[in-house]
């Protein structure tokens, strides 16, 4: 499954000319980031190929290296990755671990699949909203690419479970934790779930009221993560993935996302490095999320900050464990806490990680993983 698998993406890459020429080329010339910096490999290969090493016998890929944790959105942003590089193969050996589950996992336990599990598919554990709105994104992008119906099932299966997550004020329930108690209703599973679920009806339209009356700060002009009295109301991805959902009113969300901006000091690579953190805390750089506002920027066109921002997410990589040619983007910066208080993980800052790396390739490739707005829903965003 993983020979050749970086030489058939460029290739592909290539014929399909899936990215913006100033995607592919940020500075102006051909040359890799990597190139630029004086680095003996190529920084998009490298990470390419960083991505290719982690995907396991049962086709699903981990999280990070040599941890066997599997995460459901880390894997539906890979699958997104291969379907917009011209990888149907790599793609299906993720959808198929789903499909092959779907009766097992998603109808026994009353719909959506488990957000984590282990390399092999075993101990898994929550299901939640969000991850599962990513992985019918990623569905839907396959099908879009390939005309290929053999999924056709799953994507109905997760329509259907997301739609009758809704409830009679509009807001969707967002799931179960491991403990079978309900997860808190979370603004970014909602507005993922409004883009992936198709069309425009009355369960976009009574989800769209409910984010207009509970979750929406006129003065702030965004979305609200939870309740506007916590100091935690504001978080950066509510921004980075609304200026994609509603490309029409992008200009103002990533505006409003300079509040976030930070500089920490790179743990692994002893620099200094700026970037967006989770929320107003500002004590780390959250560099999948600074991935995300770089993939913003470029859908944006805004050449001068895109590539301030791809500078500072190049100065950022560092090697693969087992392969020293590699190249991946660690999860933050350096130690602190995720969105909230809640500590990161102790190798979030030291080891590569899926979702950071794979949007740091969607931005240097110009691959929107949210997709061009659906033709059917209403243009700008329903807040304004």
């Amino acid at each position: 499954m993983k020979n050749n698998v970086v030489l058939i993406f460029l290739l592909m890459i290539t014929l399909t000319g899936c990215q913006k020429p100033e995607a592919a080329t940020p500075e102006g010339t051909s040359d890799s980031f990597a190139a630029q910096k004086g680095q003996p490999v190529d920084t998009l290969k490298a990470a390419l190929s960083w991505v290719a090493s982690l995907q396991g016998p049962a086709g699903l890929l981990e999280s990070a290296e040599q941890t066997s944790f599997v995460s459901l959105y880390d894997n539906a942003l890979a699958a997104i990755l291969y379907t917009k590089t011209g990888q149907p193969d790599l793609a299906r050996g993720i959808f198929d671990y789903y499909k092959n589950t779907l009766e097992s996992e998603f109808a026994a336990t009353g719909g959506g699949f488990y957000q984590f599990r282990n390399l092999a598919g075993a101990e898994p554990s929550r299901i939640w909203l969000g991850d599962n709105a990513w992985l019918l994104l990623a569905l839907r992008q396959y099908r879009e690419t390939f005309t290929d119906s053999r999924y056709d099932t799953v994507i109905l299966a997760l329509d259907t479970w997301i739609r009758s997550l809704q409830e009679p004020d509009g807001g969707l329930r967002s799931g179960f934790n491991a403990d079978g108690t309900p997860i808190v209703r979370v603004t970014e599973g909602m507005i993922t779930a409004y883009q992936a679920v198709a069309g425009y009806d009355t369960f976009h339209e009574s989800l769209a009221n409910y984010l207009r009356t509970h979750r929406w700060d006129a003065e702030a002009e965004g979305f609200l993560a939870e309740a506007p009295s916590s100091r935690y109301a504001q978080a950066l991805d509510l921004y980075s993935l609304a200026a994609l959902i509603w490309p029409e009113n992008a200009t103002g969300f990533l505006s409003r996302a300079q509040q976030f901006q930070t500089e920490q000091w790179h743990y692994m690579n002893n620099a200094m490095i700026s970037g967006y953190c989770f929320d107003l805390d500002l004590d780390v750089v959250w560099l999948e999320g600074t991935a995300q506002i770089a993939v913003a920027q470029n859908e944006m066109e805004m050449g001068t900050t895109y590539r301030t921002t791809l500078r500072s997410l190049d100065a950022s990589m560092i090697q693969g464990l087992e392969d020293s040619n590699t190249l991946g983007l660690p999860y933050s910066t350096n130690p602190g806490s995720s969105y909230g208080a809640v500590a990161l993980w102790d190798h979030a800052h030291t080891k590569p990680c899926l979702s950071a790396t794979a949007w740091y390739l969607f931005a240097r490739l110009g691959i929107n993983p949210i997709q061009p707005k659906d033709p059917s829903k209403p243009s700008g965003s329903p807040m304004l």
